[in-house]
């Protein structure tokens, strides 16, 4: 596997991987918002099927916006489930939770905590521009922390991802048009 793909797994890997919500002090900031694709208070729940029977479920919740460490921000939890007839066969518990930096859009952190069968994982990334720490321990193995460089491009974790994904581009009057296209990830400077 390349570097850029070992890079991308890891990232991936810890970003879908406490659904808790993170500390973030409440404020005024709800009404100024921006578009990032995920909204406050937004939640979501989604069946996961293989050959027509449900084997799992996947819920999303965004928090209220806040500041963390005096940036607005807003936090972002994902939760992935065995169930089913699948959930006898083997314990599948993923969750992760993310703070998104409102300003540039890019995560702050992502939590992490899975457990897939006997093998547990725990896991904390921090990102500073295009960079990445990530501590990680499996098991009761020792912890261990690698750090990723991106080459001048902000990493974005499974969340901040969903975000650019479903943000979209607004028509003159405000509203998405029809033939919205997902906008960039990151706001752009005039």
């Amino acid at each position: 596997m390349s570097t850029w793909g070992r890079k991308l797994l890891v990232v991936a890997t810890v970003g879908t991987a406490a659904c808790t919500p993170s500390a973030i002090e409440p404020s005024a900031l709800r009404a100024e918002v921006p578009n990032i694709g995920l909204f406050p208070g937004e939640r979501m729940r989604f069946d996961v099927t293989l050959a027509g029977m449900v084997v799992g479920e996947a819920q999303l919740a965004v928090g209220e916006p806040g500041m963390v460490d005096g940036h607005p921000a807003l936090a972002v939890s994902s939760q992935v489930t065995a169930a089913g007839v699948a959930s006898m066969v083997m314990n599948v518990q993923d969750d992760a939770s993310t703070v998104i930096d409102l300003t540039t859009w890019r995560p702050l952190t992502t939590a992490g905590d899975a457990t897939y069968g006997k093998n547990h994982l725990t896991s904390a990334a921090t990102y500073d521009n295009d960079k990445v720490k990530v501590r990680f321990q499996r098991n009761t193995s020792p912890e261990s922390t690698l750090s990723f460089a991106f080459d001048g491009k902000p990493p974005l974790d499974a969340h901040t991802s969903i975000a650019a994904a479903r943000r979209t581009t607004p028509s003159p009057s405000g509203s998405p048009s029809s033939n919205s296209t997902a906008a960039s990830p990151w706001p752009t400077t005039s």
